[in-house]
C-alpha cells in the first residue's frame, strides 16, 4: 500500500515538473525572441549610424576645404561648432553600440544553453526560475542602454538635419563669394 502511494505521488510530482517546464521553456523563448529584436534595433541603428557618420564627414571634409576667410558671423559659428560635436557623436554612439551587440550575443548563447538544460531537465532544476529571473533583469538592462543609444542617436540626427541646411547655405556661400 505504502508503495502504491509513493508511486502516485511520484507521478503527481513529476506532472508539476512538467508543467513548470513547459511555462519555463515558453520564458526561454519568449527571451530569445526579445535578444532576436533587440538586434534588429542595434542593427538598424548602426547602419543609420554609419549613414551618418559618412555625412558628417562629407561636409566637414568641404568645410575645411572651404573656409579661408577668419571671420564669421556669430550664428554661422554657432552652427558650425554643433555640426563639428557631431562628429564625436555618432562615433561614441557606434561604440556603445557594439557593446550592446557583444552583450546581446552572450545573452543569446546564454539563454539558448539555459533553454537546452530546461529541455534536458539537466543543472539544478530547482533554481531554474532564479536563472530565467536573472536572464529577463540581464535583458532588460541590455534593452534599456540600447533604447538610450537609439533616443540618443534619433536626437543627434535630428540635430544633423536641423544644422545641415545652414551649414551646407553657408558653404555654399563661400562658393558664391569666390
Amino acid at each position: 500500500m505504502k508503495l502504491g502511494v509513493f508511486i502516485v505521488l511520484l507521478v503527481l510530482l513529476a506532472s508539476c515538473v512538467d508543467l513548470k517546464k513547459s511555462e519555463q521553456l515558453e520564458s526561454m523563448d519568449a527571451l530569445a525572441f526579445e535578444v532576436s529584436e533587440l538586434m534588429e534595433l542595434k542593427m538598424t541603428s548602426l547602419d543609420t549610424i554609419q549613414v551618418y557618420v559618412e555625412k558628417v564627414n562629407r561636409l566637414d571634409s568641404i568645410l575645411k576645404r572651404s573656409y579661408r576667410n577668419d571671420t564669421l558671423e556669430y550664428s554661422d559659428a554657432q552652427n558650425i561648432d554643433s555640426f563639428i560635436a557631431l562628429r564625436t557623436v555618432f562615433p561614441e554612439l557606434h561604440s556603445a553600440l557594439v557593446h550592446v551587440d557583444s552583450a546581446l550575443v552572450q545573452k543569446s548563447h546564454a539563454i539558448i544553453l539555459l533553454r537546452k538544460d530546461i529541455e534536458n531537465s539537466t543543472g539544478d532544476r530547482a533554481r531554474y526560475p532564479e536563472f530565467i529571473s536573472f536572464e529577463e533583469e540581464e535583458v532588460s538592462m541590455i534593452r534599456t542602454r540600447l533604447e538610450e543609444s537609439h533616443s540618443r542617436l534619433v536626437e543627434s540626427i535630428n540635430t544633423f538635419n536641423a544644422l545641415y541646411p545652414k551649414v551646407n547655405d553657408y558653404l555654399v556661400s563661400l562658393h558664391i563669394e569666390e
